[in-house]
């Protein structure tokens, strides 16, 4: 049981290893620790709860908004898309003969 605890626990950082370039390597190790920007209270300390409150207040999208959707899925694949498939449609249109048997 320990060898496959310490084999899950550690399986992230053999992924890292094995996966990543030395470019990849270099980058993450050179970034700065994340720092949590909720507003303390009385006593210096933030709890979860008030966490998720103030990000709660703060969220400007929800599912049917627009913006979700352009944050999630990039514009230039769309638009890579559409002229892969306006190609393929002119192609297809041009060159190709439909006979009725298929």
């Amino acid at each position: 049981n320990a060898v496959a605890l310490e084999f899950i626990l550690n399986v992230d950082e053999i992924i890292y290893e094995a996966m990543f370039s030395d470019a990849a390597k270099h980058m993450m190790e050179s970034m700065e620790q994340y720092v949590r920007e909720v507003a303390p209270d009385e006593e210096g300390r933030t709890s979860d709860l008030e966490a998720y409150k103030a990000h709660q207040e703060n969220r400007t999208w929800n599912l049917f908004s627009p913006t979700l959707y352009y944050l999630i899925f990039p514009s230039r694949l769309f638009a890579m898309l559409f002229v892969v498939a306006f190609f393929l449609l002119k192609y297809y249109t041009e060159h190709c003969v439909y006979w009725g048997d298929g």
